[in-house]
């Protein structure tokens, strides 16, 4: 399998403080991992990182993040838009951050769309954004492109970014704790049409979350992280079986039961 994503001794401060510690972490193309690990752990800074989104304070000090041979800290502002626009996809935890809250969904799918081609008409939008609403198996996605973001619930918006994330059918999504703020079959739902898309269109998927049980239904492979380090990474059943690192036995422990929902396979 060819190496898409290959980030080597990554590290990043906050001001003076050290968040990442020297990471280094390979993604393969159409490849699922997860980074796992609790707030502070630095994963999040990681994604962010990846996708070029800066805050103040926050300096990458040391490293190298090559995506699909692009060296991402090398190159130039504006070939990194393209890149997170055209082949780089990101999902937020929060979906209405995704959403102008005055304006329909469908608008701003049209809008997502002409700003990549100027020349695709409305309507020509509209069937395509349709079409990738009901690949998240959300119903009468015409009826939903009318809605205006806060007429839908938590679940149906998080779809709604994801499909608009795929309009661009990038090699890559970021997810970053996509299913945290939904109950707990929305997210089953959700986890189970990710691992769809991920099948039907070869985009790889690199996931935050500080649910191991996320990771165990989603994820190829999994990397635990404590204290801005990577402290365990490999195969998600080795890792969740015979894990060799005190924290990640900690995390396996503290593991929900999903009896209810039974993630989807």
């Amino acid at each position: 399998m060819k190496k898409l994503l290959d980030i080597t001794n990554l590290s990043i401060s906050y001001g003076n403080k050290p968040t990442v510690k020297g990471v280094s972490l390979r993604l393969d193309e159409g490849e699922i991992h997860c980074l796992v690990g609790g707030t502070g752990s630095g994963k999040s800074t990681i994604l962010h990182a990846i996708a070029g989104i800066s805050s103040k304070g926050v300096h990458i000090t040391a490293g190298t993040i090559v995506f699909d041979d692009t060296d991402l800290l090398a190159v130039d502002e504006k070939k990194r838009r393209q890149l997170l626009g055209s082949r780089i996809a990101l999902v937020f935890q929060n979906p209405e951050s995704y959403f102008d809250s005055l304006m329909t969904v469908g608008d701003q799918f049209v809008e997502f769309l002409q700003y990549r081609n100027p020349a695709m008409k409305k309507e020509i939008c509209l069937e395509v954004s349709a079409r990738a609403l009901r690949e998240m198996r959300l119903d009468d996605p015409e009826r939903l492109l009318k809605l205006y973001p806060f007429e839908l619930s938590g679940g149906m918006l998080q779809r709604s970014s994801i499909a608009m994330a795929m309009l661009t059918k990038p090699k890559l999504l970021l997810a970053d704790e996509p299913t945290s703020a939904l109950d707990i079959v929305t997210q089953a739902k959700i986890l189970g049409e990710l691992k769809v898309l991920n099948k039907n269109t070869g985009t790889a998927i690199l996931m935050v979350t500080h649910n191991m049980k996320v990771a165990e239904t989603l994820a190829d492979t999994v990397s635990v992280m404590y204290s801005g380090k990577i402290v365990e990474s490999g195969d998600t059943q080795t890792v969740l079986h015979h894990p060799s690192n005190d924290y990640t036995k900690e995390l396996i422990r503290s593991m929900p039961t999903m009896e209810e929902a039974r993630l989807i396979e």
